[in-house]
């Protein structure tokens, strides 16, 4: 694991993306939808943050490609794991992400 301040600003940034996401979906959209939004949102995240981070297009000196694409991995990977841990220990148990949902973008609405 190459240790890179990107990845500690990928998970600061990660903690606050279920509720993002909970704004984006509608709460009875089928888990595919659900899964491919959660998937397209994190990779997005990861790359707005490596890019900020000035990490994307100017890897750290010393990298291998082996090297820097293991950190462009690490960070996607590290922001799902994140969101989810998150969502599922945290933002679901105090109520916050079933509001936002209620007056989200209702993405994956199921027809009736």
């Amino acid at each position: 694991m190459v240790n890179d301040p990107s990845l500690f600003a990928t998970f600061l940034t990660s903690t606050l993306l279920p509720v993002l996401i909970a704004f984006i979906f509608h709460q009875q959209a089928s888990d595919t939808v659900k899964a491919i939004i959660t998937f397209l949102v994190c990779c997005a995240v990861a790359f707005l943050v490596m890019w900020l981070s000035d990490k994307f297009l100017s890897p750290r000196v010393g990298l291998s490609t082996n090297e820097t694409l293991k950190l462009y991995a690490e960070n996607a990977g590290l922001c799902l794991m994140t969101a989810w841990g998150f969502y599922a220990r945290f933002w679901s148990k105090l109520g916050v992400t079933q509001a936002i949902n209620d007056a989200g973008l209702k993405v994956g609405k199921p027809t009736p």
